[in-house]
C-alpha cells in the first residue's frame, strides 16, 4: 500500500498538471469531452487529497 506522504505528491503533481488541461479544455478548444475528462481526473485527485490528509 502507498503511504499517504507518497499519495499526497501524486495528488500535487497531477493537480498541477490537470489544471492547464482543464483551462485549455474549457476555454481554447470549449470541447465538452475534454473538459469532463479533465474534471474526472481532479475529482479523483482531490478525492484522494482528502483520504491522504
Amino acid at each position: 500500500m502507498f503511504s499517504k506522504d507518497r499519495v499526497k505528491q501524486y495528488v500535487f503533481w497531477a493537480m498541477v498538471i490537470d489544471a492547464p488541461f482543464i483551462y485549455i479544455s474549457a476555454v481554447t478548444l470549449d470541447n465538452a469531452a475534454a473538459t469532463i475528462a479533465s474534471l474526472v481526473v481532479m475529482g479523483a485527485a482531490s478525492a484522494l487529497a482528502i483520504w491522504s490528509h
